[in-house]
Protein backbone atom coordinates (compact mmCIF):
# COMPACT_ATOMS: atom_id res chain seq x y z
CA UNK A 1 0.00 0.00 0.00
CA UNK A 2 2.66 2.21 0.55
CA UNK A 3 4.33 1.43 -2.05
CA UNK A 4 1.71 2.41 -4.25
CA UNK A 5 1.31 6.09 -2.67
CA UNK A 6 4.47 6.78 -3.00
CA UNK A 7 4.30 5.36 -6.92
CA UNK A 8 1.45 8.00 -7.37
CA UNK A 9 2.94 10.64 -5.51
CA UNK A 10 5.61 10.90 -7.90
CA UNK A 11 3.62 9.53 -11.13
CA UNK A 12 0.50 12.30 -10.87
CA UNK A 13 2.84 14.95 -10.90
CA UNK A 14 4.70 13.90 -13.56
CA UNK A 15 1.68 13.42 -15.87
CA UNK A 16 0.27 17.28 -14.78
CA UNK A 17 3.82 18.30 -16.09
CA UNK A 18 3.77 16.83 -19.64
CA UNK A 19 -0.15 17.43 -20.08
CA UNK A 20 0.61 21.26 -19.65
CA UNK A 21 4.20 20.75 -21.41
CA UNK A 22 1.67 19.24 -24.39
CA UNK A 23 -0.79 21.76 -24.07
CA UNK A 24 1.68 24.67 -24.27
CA UNK A 25 3.31 23.77 -28.00
CA UNK A 26 -0.55 22.44 -29.31
CA UNK A 27 -1.14 23.20 -32.68
CA UNK A 28 -4.38 22.80 -34.16
CA UNK A 29 -4.43 20.10 -36.91
CA UNK A 30 -5.96 21.75 -40.49
CA UNK A 31 -9.30 20.22 -41.42
CA UNK A 32 -8.94 17.13 -43.57
CA UNK A 33 -11.41 18.50 -45.77
CA UNK A 34 -12.55 21.40 -48.26
CA UNK A 35 -15.97 22.40 -47.77
CA UNK A 36 -16.64 23.91 -51.09
CA UNK A 37 -18.84 26.46 -52.12
CA UNK A 38 -21.88 27.23 -50.01
CA UNK A 39 -24.81 25.08 -50.99
CA UNK A 40 -28.69 25.71 -51.10
CA UNK A 41 -30.68 23.86 -48.48
CA UNK A 42 -29.91 21.75 -45.41
CA UNK A 43 -27.55 18.78 -44.99
CA UNK A 44 -28.94 15.72 -45.82
CA UNK A 45 -27.51 14.10 -42.67
CA UNK A 46 -24.88 15.06 -39.91
CA UNK A 47 -22.06 13.27 -41.73
CA UNK A 48 -22.82 15.37 -45.09
CA UNK A 49 -19.79 17.91 -44.68
CA UNK A 50 -20.01 20.93 -46.28
CA UNK A 51 -21.34 24.33 -46.35
CA UNK A 52 -25.21 25.32 -46.90
CA UNK A 53 -27.61 28.03 -46.58
CA UNK A 54 -30.13 26.41 -44.32
CA UNK A 55 -29.62 24.36 -40.64
CA UNK A 56 -30.29 20.65 -40.15
CA UNK A 57 -33.13 20.21 -37.99
CA UNK A 58 -31.75 17.01 -36.43
CA UNK A 59 -28.38 16.60 -35.30
CA UNK A 60 -27.44 12.81 -34.82
CA UNK A 61 -23.65 11.92 -34.66
CA UNK A 62 -24.72 8.11 -32.79
CA UNK A 63 -22.54 7.51 -36.26
CA UNK A 64 -19.30 8.36 -34.47
CA UNK A 65 -19.06 6.29 -31.66
CA UNK A 66 -21.13 4.34 -28.83
CA UNK A 67 -18.50 4.46 -26.52
CA UNK A 68 -20.11 6.66 -23.54
CA UNK A 69 -16.21 7.89 -22.14
CA UNK A 70 -15.50 9.37 -25.22
CA UNK A 71 -18.71 11.30 -25.66
CA UNK A 72 -18.30 12.63 -22.03
CA UNK A 73 -14.81 13.50 -22.79
CA UNK A 74 -15.03 14.98 -26.66
CA UNK A 75 -18.46 15.70 -27.42
CA UNK A 76 -19.41 19.31 -26.62
CA UNK A 77 -22.00 21.82 -26.93
CA UNK A 78 -22.31 25.78 -27.74
CA UNK A 79 -25.08 28.44 -28.07
CA UNK A 80 -24.28 32.19 -28.17
CA UNK A 81 -26.86 35.15 -29.10
CA UNK A 82 -26.54 38.45 -29.30
CA UNK A 83 -28.78 41.37 -29.98
CA UNK A 84 -27.54 45.06 -30.31
CA UNK A 85 -29.44 48.44 -30.28
CA UNK A 86 -28.56 52.00 -30.64
CA UNK A 87 -27.29 52.24 -26.62
CA UNK A 88 -26.54 48.47 -25.73
CA UNK A 89 -24.60 45.03 -26.85
CA UNK A 90 -25.93 42.24 -25.03
CA UNK A 91 -24.64 38.85 -24.81
CA UNK A 92 -24.80 35.68 -23.79
CA UNK A 93 -24.08 31.92 -24.09
CA UNK A 94 -23.87 28.69 -22.57
CA UNK A 95 -21.18 26.16 -23.43
CA UNK A 96 -21.31 22.26 -21.54
CA UNK A 97 -18.06 20.10 -22.26
CA UNK A 98 -19.81 17.54 -20.04
CA UNK A 99 -17.34 17.47 -17.31
CA UNK A 100 -17.73 21.65 -16.93
CA UNK A 101 -19.81 23.51 -18.01
CA UNK A 102 -20.38 27.50 -17.88
CA UNK A 103 -22.48 30.27 -19.05
CA UNK A 104 -21.62 34.22 -19.06
CA UNK A 105 -23.50 37.53 -20.07
CA UNK A 106 -22.29 40.70 -20.85
CA UNK A 107 -23.81 44.11 -21.35
CA UNK A 108 -22.31 46.97 -22.64
CA UNK A 109 -23.69 50.75 -22.26
CA UNK A 110 -22.35 51.92 -26.03
CA UNK A 111 -23.35 55.32 -24.81
CA UNK A 112 -20.43 55.82 -22.56
CA UNK A 113 -17.92 56.75 -24.42
CA UNK A 114 -15.63 55.84 -21.44
CA UNK A 115 -16.61 51.94 -21.65
CA UNK A 116 -16.89 51.99 -17.83
CA UNK A 117 -20.45 50.51 -18.53
CA UNK A 118 -19.50 47.55 -18.83
CA UNK A 119 -21.74 45.01 -17.21
CA UNK A 120 -19.89 40.94 -16.67
CA UNK A 121 -21.31 37.72 -15.12
CA UNK A 122 -19.73 34.33 -15.54
CA UNK A 123 -20.05 31.39 -13.87
CA UNK A 124 -18.80 27.55 -14.10
CA UNK A 125 -20.59 24.27 -13.02
CA UNK A 126 -18.39 21.25 -12.59
CA UNK A 127 -19.94 18.01 -14.10
CA UNK A 128 -22.25 20.43 -15.89
CA UNK A 129 -24.84 20.18 -12.82
CA UNK A 130 -26.31 23.72 -13.83
CA UNK A 131 -27.34 22.24 -17.35
CA UNK A 132 -30.87 21.28 -16.31
CA UNK A 133 -32.03 20.58 -20.17
CA UNK A 134 -30.55 21.50 -23.61
CA UNK A 135 -31.11 21.74 -27.13
CA UNK A 136 -29.79 19.26 -29.64
CA UNK A 137 -30.53 21.28 -32.78
CA UNK A 138 -30.49 25.27 -33.16
CA UNK A 139 -33.85 25.32 -34.61
CA UNK A 140 -35.43 22.58 -32.09
CA UNK A 141 -38.81 23.11 -30.26
CA UNK A 142 -37.24 24.00 -26.63
CA UNK A 143 -34.97 24.98 -23.93
CA UNK A 144 -31.19 25.07 -22.85
CA UNK A 145 -31.20 26.00 -19.48
CA UNK A 146 -28.46 26.98 -17.47
CA UNK A 147 -29.63 27.00 -13.63
CA UNK A 148 -27.54 27.89 -10.73
CA UNK A 149 -30.37 29.50 -8.68
CA UNK A 150 -33.66 31.37 -8.77
CA UNK A 151 -31.61 34.53 -8.64
CA UNK A 152 -29.01 32.97 -11.23
CA UNK A 153 -30.01 31.41 -14.28
CA UNK A 154 -29.75 31.97 -17.97
CA UNK A 155 -32.23 30.49 -20.25
CA UNK A 156 -31.39 30.65 -24.49
CA UNK A 157 -34.68 29.13 -26.33
CA UNK A 158 -35.98 28.24 -29.79
CA UNK A 159 -39.64 28.92 -30.44
CA UNK A 160 -40.89 27.33 -33.44
CA UNK A 161 -44.35 28.23 -33.56
CA UNK A 162 -43.64 31.60 -33.34
CA UNK A 163 -40.15 31.41 -35.26
CA UNK A 164 -37.67 33.03 -32.72
CA UNK A 165 -35.04 32.87 -30.01
CA UNK A 166 -36.79 34.01 -26.44
CA UNK A 167 -33.70 34.85 -24.21
CA UNK A 168 -34.40 35.11 -20.69
CA UNK A 169 -32.11 35.25 -17.43
CA UNK A 170 -31.11 36.81 -13.48
CA UNK A 171 -27.43 37.11 -13.04
CA UNK A 172 -25.17 39.15 -10.40
CA UNK A 173 -22.09 40.38 -12.20
CA UNK A 174 -18.69 40.89 -10.72
CA UNK A 175 -19.30 44.05 -8.96
CA UNK A 176 -22.50 42.71 -7.75
CA UNK A 177 -24.84 44.63 -10.02
CA UNK A 178 -27.89 42.71 -10.50
CA UNK A 179 -29.15 42.06 -14.30
CA UNK A 180 -32.13 41.19 -15.57
CA UNK A 181 -33.42 40.45 -19.23
CA UNK A 182 -35.90 39.39 -21.90
CA UNK A 183 -35.22 39.43 -25.18
CA UNK A 184 -37.12 37.75 -28.59
CA UNK A 185 -34.89 37.11 -32.05
CA UNK A 186 -36.80 36.20 -34.88
CA UNK A 187 -35.69 33.65 -37.09
CA UNK A 188 -37.03 31.64 -39.88
CA UNK A 189 -35.93 28.62 -41.58
CA UNK A 190 -36.88 29.89 -44.82
CA UNK A 191 -36.73 33.50 -44.14
CA UNK A 192 -33.55 34.52 -42.87
CA UNK A 193 -30.24 33.70 -44.51
CA UNK A 194 -27.91 31.70 -42.59
CA UNK A 195 -25.01 29.27 -43.01
CA UNK A 196 -24.78 25.82 -41.59
CA UNK A 197 -21.12 24.15 -41.59
CA UNK A 198 -20.67 20.60 -40.81
CA UNK A 199 -16.52 19.70 -40.83
CA UNK A 200 -14.44 16.94 -39.71
CA UNK A 201 -11.58 17.41 -36.77
CA UNK A 202 -11.00 13.86 -38.47
CA UNK A 203 -13.14 11.45 -40.00
CA UNK A 204 -14.53 10.03 -36.93
CA UNK A 205 -14.58 13.88 -34.73
CA UNK A 206 -17.16 15.86 -36.90
CA UNK A 207 -18.65 19.28 -35.76
CA UNK A 208 -21.97 21.19 -36.68
CA UNK A 209 -22.10 24.55 -36.47
CA UNK A 210 -25.15 27.05 -36.93
CA UNK A 211 -24.49 30.87 -37.40
CA UNK A 212 -26.37 34.06 -38.70
CA UNK A 213 -26.78 37.76 -37.65
CA UNK A 214 -28.63 40.66 -38.96
CA UNK A 215 -32.22 39.24 -37.36
CA UNK A 216 -34.65 41.28 -35.66
CA UNK A 217 -34.81 41.44 -32.28
CA UNK A 218 -36.30 43.42 -29.08
CA UNK A 219 -36.83 42.47 -25.34
CA UNK A 220 -36.35 44.26 -21.94
CA UNK A 221 -33.52 45.39 -19.96
CA UNK A 222 -33.24 45.95 -16.49
CA UNK A 223 -29.85 46.81 -14.27
CA UNK A 224 -29.82 46.98 -10.71
CA UNK A 225 -32.06 49.46 -9.55
CA UNK A 226 -32.32 50.86 -12.47
CA UNK A 227 -35.47 51.03 -14.46
CA UNK A 228 -36.45 48.63 -16.65
CA UNK A 229 -35.58 49.53 -20.47
CA UNK A 230 -37.00 48.62 -23.80
CA UNK A 231 -34.45 46.92 -25.89
CA UNK A 232 -36.48 48.47 -29.40
CA UNK A 233 -35.46 48.20 -33.34
CA UNK A 234 -32.39 45.70 -31.79
CA UNK A 235 -30.51 43.44 -34.38
CA UNK A 236 -29.58 40.09 -33.47
CA UNK A 237 -26.85 37.35 -33.98
CA UNK A 238 -26.46 33.67 -32.92
CA UNK A 239 -23.65 31.04 -33.24
CA UNK A 240 -25.13 27.39 -32.19
CA UNK A 241 -22.12 24.74 -32.30
CA UNK A 242 -22.78 21.06 -31.22
CA UNK A 243 -19.90 18.22 -32.01
CA UNK A 244 -16.37 16.80 -31.36
CA UNK A 245 -14.40 20.13 -31.59
CA UNK A 246 -10.39 19.96 -31.29
CA UNK A 247 -9.18 20.00 -27.60
CA UNK A 248 -7.89 24.05 -27.61
CA UNK A 249 -10.33 26.07 -29.50
CA UNK A 250 -10.30 29.54 -30.52
CA UNK A 251 -13.55 30.83 -31.52
CA UNK A 252 -14.13 34.69 -33.32
CA UNK A 253 -16.91 36.14 -34.19
CA UNK A 254 -17.22 39.91 -35.98
CA UNK A 255 -20.20 41.90 -36.96
CA UNK A 256 -20.57 45.29 -38.59
CA UNK A 257 -24.46 46.43 -38.20
CA UNK A 258 -25.96 49.65 -39.28
CA UNK A 259 -28.67 51.20 -37.15
CA UNK A 260 -30.11 54.32 -38.35
CA UNK A 261 -26.73 55.35 -40.50
CA UNK A 262 -25.05 54.79 -37.15
CA UNK A 263 -22.74 52.21 -37.60
CA UNK A 264 -21.41 50.18 -34.66
CA UNK A 265 -18.57 47.53 -35.12
CA UNK A 266 -18.34 44.86 -32.61
CA UNK A 267 -16.01 42.37 -32.29
CA UNK A 268 -15.73 39.36 -29.69
CA UNK A 269 -13.39 37.28 -29.42
CA UNK A 270 -14.15 34.07 -26.81
CA UNK A 271 -11.36 31.57 -26.38
CA UNK A 272 -12.59 28.33 -24.75
CA UNK A 273 -9.45 25.84 -23.38
CA UNK A 274 -10.80 22.76 -23.91
CA UNK A 275 -8.57 21.54 -20.61
CA UNK A 276 -9.38 18.22 -19.02
CA UNK A 277 -10.99 19.84 -15.65
CA UNK A 278 -10.58 23.33 -16.11
CA UNK A 279 -13.13 26.14 -17.48
CA UNK A 280 -13.14 29.08 -20.21
CA UNK A 281 -11.86 32.39 -21.02
CA UNK A 282 -14.05 34.65 -22.47
CA UNK A 283 -12.67 38.00 -23.67
CA UNK A 284 -14.48 40.55 -25.13
CA UNK A 285 -13.81 43.92 -27.39
CA UNK A 286 -16.23 46.65 -28.48
CA UNK A 287 -15.25 49.47 -31.27
CA UNK A 288 -17.64 52.29 -31.64
CA UNK A 289 -17.13 54.73 -34.43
Amino acid sequence: MSRLFYFLTLFIPVLIAVYYIQSDTYVPLPKSNFLGHLQNGSPKNSSNFGRFSKPLEIIDFSWVTSSKLFNFTSLKFWDFKSITTQKYFIAVAIANLNYISTAFVYVIDKSDKSQSKIFQYSSKSFFAQAIKEQRFSSVENGCTKFFQSSVEFLWICYNKEKQMYEINGTVVTEKNQKLQFNFEIEYSIEVHPSMALIYPVKMNQPVYTHKTAGLPASGKLKIGNAEEEKLLDGLGAMDWTFGYPERVCQWKWQVKNDLNKKIAKLKIISILHFFLSFGFKNVISLDLH
